[in-house]
């Protein structure tokens, strides 16, 4: 028979390794949580407007109108702009990807996550060193997609003759 002073201490023994096996302790705060407990992350529902395409002839010139794709341009312009709304879809990744007669031009392409809604989502594209427009964008076939949420959203071509 164990004396009451070993029957203390192993009470406490016991009493720790029942509340560990309720209780896990963690050092990362997210790991002692429940793992079938999640907080969802909601994501709404979105439409995309369809790409409009803008032109500008000089550096500093506002753009054209906008049109709708598909465009064609004539030869000469310096800028060229390919934008589109989301309706509703905060939360959801975005991106932009180009083609440019048929080849990928990763270098142009864009992403982010909606924030709000209607979301514009757009980007510009020109010919020179880094942040500045000083050639015509040369001919050719230009494909722009948008990729909300890794799934195709929207695609528009435009041609530059």
């Amino acid at each position: 028979m164990l004396s009451p002073l070993l029957r203390r201490p192993l009470t406490i023994i016991c009493t720790i390794i029942i509340l560990a096996c309720l209780f896990p302790i963690s050092a990362n705060p997210a790991l002692a949580q429940d793992s079938a407990t999640y907080l969802p992350l909601v994501m709404t529902p979105f439409t995309v407007a369809p790409f409009q395409f803008a032109t500008s002839n000089g550096c500093d010139t506002d753009f054209s109108d906008p049109v709708g794709a598909p465009a064609t341009f004539p030869q000469g312009i310096k800028r060229l702009f390919a934008g589109s709304i989301v309706e509703g879809g905060i939360g959801h990744p975005w991106r932009l990807e180009w083609t440019i007669n048929g080849d990928r031009a990763t270098g142009l392409d864009e992403n982010g996550t909606i924030s709000k809604s209607p979301e514009s989502i757009g980007i510009t594209i020109f010919y020179g060193t880094i942040g500045q427009c000083q050639k015509a964008i040369p001919s050719g076939t230009y494909e722009v997609r948008l990729y909300v949420s890794d799934t195709l959203a929207q695609a528009a071509t435009a041609t530059i003759q």
